[in-house]
């Protein structure tokens, strides 16, 4: 919230358009460290290597890195029309993307899916918690018609292009508020708002810690 009231400064907004206010999407483009470089106001929130916010220790704002390119271009596409909705900083995004190129999206979306940012160390977990949600990802609540993660998000739940984000190794706080948000209908997905009120909170924090505690390493 501290960090949401910051960037909604007029200071910020400042920082915020000149980091964005160079030319774009020249050819040939920008290399690794001359799209890092453009896309400082992201690391802002999701760390310098898409990392996501680990270090500040919340998990509010997801790790992007090795996320499937296209899902990450669409999700920015409906940051930019103002469809994508439910977290405190989507003015902000909206703001960011609104007068930027598909073509430069696209140039976000690869830089993402490219970087390998370290994950954080997997933290200690309650060892029920963690096989009941291992249950729910991998075989779901059939008797509920509540189907599998992997079923969607892939085997290893690396994410599935265009529309089906990677699970492994995700933040559990981020997971969790996904899911709050889809129960309230502040973000609008027919399946999951079925699941979020389907499942237990507690059903949906150990999901969301099992994912967690994924590498995709381990899960591959």
């Amino acid at each position: 919230m501290i960090l949401w009231r910051s960037m909604a400064s007029s200071r910020g907004w400042v920082l915020l358009a000149a980091l964005f206010a160079a030319p774009v999407a020249a050819a040939p483009p920008p290399d690794h460290d001359g799209m890092q470089a453009r896309l400082a106001a992201c690391a802002t929130c999701h760390g310098k290597r898409g990392q996501g916010d680990d270090t500040k220790g919340s998990g509010v704002y997801p790790r992007l890195a090795g996320q499937p390119a296209a899902y990450l271009y669409n999700q920015l596409l409906r940051f930019k029309s103002e469809q994508r909705t439910g977290i405190p900083p989507v003015v902000i995004m909206h703001r960011l993307l609104e007068s930027l190129p598909r073509p430069y999206l696209r140039l976000i979306a690869g830089y993402y899916r490219n970087e390998s940012a370290p994950y954080p160390p997997v933290a200690a977990g309650n060892p029920a918690q963690l096989a009941e949600g291992r249950e729910l990802v991998e075989h779901g609540l059939p008797g509920k018609h509540i189907a599998a993660c992997t079923s969607c998000h892939g085997a290893n739940l690396e994410g599935m292009a265009p529309n089906t984000p990677a699970l492994a190794g995700q933040y559990a706080r981020y997971l969790t508020i996904q899911f709050e948000h889809w129960a309230q209908g502040a973000r609008h997905n027919a399946l999951h708002a079925r699941i979020a009120h389907t499942l237990t909170t507690s059903q949906i924090v150990a999901m969301s810690h099992y994912l967690a505690s994924l590498r995709p390493e381990a899960a591959q």
